[in-house]
Parts: structure tokens; sequence; C-alpha cells
């Protein structure tokens, strides 16, 4: 509700996927709706025929090595994994936890160069989108990897969707890839009409006009505050409110 221009965005990022790669990086405060539009993007990109693979990091997940690449990567048909260099193979297996170590520690670059052709290889099928919410939990050998293959990425049909808490003069991950590659949706606050809708279809009823303003002046436009806020109110209240 209320977010057609960041879905005209969100169109326009996906119709640049089938021609050539590209990146979009959705970034806005807590409960503001970033997940909302990062859902129905990959939502999008699956009905228009895209493979997406996806991971949703936590806080608890950030130190832990590789968790998002190896939620990422599930499912991806392992004949797609056979068909590297063996090297390649298992290094990426390695850092999956699918194989165990065998000699020196775990190169990152090798870890990257073999995401690198997996990508490669996949994308030559159908358009593949990686897309990554709540990045800023994301731990960093995963997104060392992400990064080291988006800026190798050339013609290929390959997108890369991040959605982030604000970082002031940042893009994550996204942050070494050329910047004309990169569109940036800065997720602010909804209107009060979209509001109004948000709260009748969820809390399943209206409030008076004086009473949503002062709701949403409170929650600074936040649509996850406003319901808060929203379901504190009795509805006697609201009448009383309404009738004064």
């Amino acid at each position: 509700m209320g977010r057609e221009a960041e879905l005209a965005e969100v169109d326009a990022f996906l119709a640049e996927l089938w021609s050539a790669g590209s990146a979009l990086a959705l970034d806005g405060e807590p409960g503001i709706g970033k997940t909302t539009i990062w859902l129905q993007a990959v939502d999008r990109a699956r009905g228009r025929g895209a493979l997406v693979l996806t991971c949703r990091p936590g806080a608890a997940e950030a130190k832990l090595s590789f968790s998002g690449l190896s939620d990422m990567l599930t499912a991806v048909d392992p004949d797609a994994f056979a068909a590297l260099p063996a090297l390649q193979r298992h290094a990426l297996e390695v850092a999956l936890l699918r194989s165990a170590p065998a000699g020196p520690a775990l190169d990152p670059r090798l870890v990257g160069t073999a995401l690198l052709s997996l990508v490669r290889r996949l994308s030559e099928r159908r358009p593949l989108l990686l897309a990554v919410d709540d990045a800023q939990w994301l731990d960093a050998p995963t997104s060392s990897v992400l990064a080291f293959a988006a800026r190798r990425l050339e013609r290929e049909p390959v997108g890369v969707l991040c959605a982030f808490r604000p970082n002031p003069g940042g893009l994550g991950l996204l942050e070494t890839v050329e910047r004309e590659h990169v569109r940036r949706l800065h997720v602010g606050p909804l209107g009060l009409d979209s509001l109004g809708r948000l709260i009748r279809d969820r809390l399943d009823w209206s409030l008076p006009r004086p009473l949503l303003a002062r709701i949403a002046a409170a929650a600074r436009g936040n649509p996850f505050y406003a319901l808060e806020v929203a379901r504190l109110i009795p509805r006697e209240s609201a009448l009383v409110h309404a009738a004064g």
C-alpha cells in the first residue's frame, strides 16, 4: 500500500536484468517496509522466469562464516556444482561445509572465483537474481565473496538485490560495484492515507482522521510502529475522539 513508486523502480530494475546485470539497494529504517518490497521483488523476478537465490541472515548469524552463502546456494542443483573445475568445486564445498578441508586454510579468493563460475553457469539458462534481506547481518566471508563475484560480472543477466538498514555513504556488499550499475532506493515513510488503509486492512477498523494523523506523527510514517500504536488504542477511545 502506498509503494507504487518503489515498485515501479523494482520493475525497472528487473527489466534491466534480462539484458545485462544490475543491482538494487533498498535502504530504510527498521519497520519501514523494506522486506515487503524485497519480497515483492523476489516474487516478481520469479514470475518473470528468473532463478532467484535468497538469504535472510539474522544478527546471531553475523559471525558464522559463509552461513549466508550456504543459505543462498541451498536450492542450486548439484549438477551445477559438479560442472565446476575440481579445485573451485572443492573450495566451494568446504565453504558450505559439504566437504572436509584438505591442506592449508581456505582461500577466500578461490571461493569467490568458484562462486563467479557457478553464477555464470547458472545464468546461461535464464536470468539469475541474488537477493539478500537484512544485508547488514550478512557474515563477512559471504559478503566478501558476493562482492568479488558481483564486481566481475559484465554482460551476464545477473542481478543483485540487497535490503539493509541505513548505512551513511555506504552500500554494504555493493560498495565495490561500479555506481552506474547500482540503483539505490530509499524506503521512506508512508503517507497518511496509506497508513489509514494499512490499519484498516490489518486491524479491521477505520480510525478518525485526526487520530490517524496523531498516530502517523508519533510513528513518523513508519508502518510497523503505526500499527503497534493503533493496537494500543481502545476502540471506545477512538469513537469518543471522533465524536469530539
